[in-house]
C-alpha cells in the first residue's frame, strides 16, 4: 500500500471545482452541505490524493 502520510484527499465536483480537502495523512475527507445518507449520482464527485502541488 502507498504511503499516504504526507498526502491529503481532495474532492472535486463534476465541473472540476474543489469541494473539500482532508487533513494530511488522515486518508479521510468530509463533504459538508449534504444530508446524511443522501445518494448522489455516479460521477458527481471524484477523489484524488494531493501532495505538494502534485496529484497522485
Amino acid at each position: 500500500m502507498a504511503d499516504r502520510s504526507k498526502q491529503s484527499l481532495v474532492v472535486y465536483d463534476k465541473s472540476g471545482a474543489k469541494v473539500a480537502t482532508g487533513g494530511i495523512g488522515t486518508k479521510q475527507v468530509e463533504i459538508t452541505g449534504l444530508e446524511g445518507g443522501k445518494q448522489v449520482a455516479k460521477g458527481d464527485y471524484q477523489l484524488a490524493y494531493h501532495r505538494w502541488n502534485k496529484y497522485v
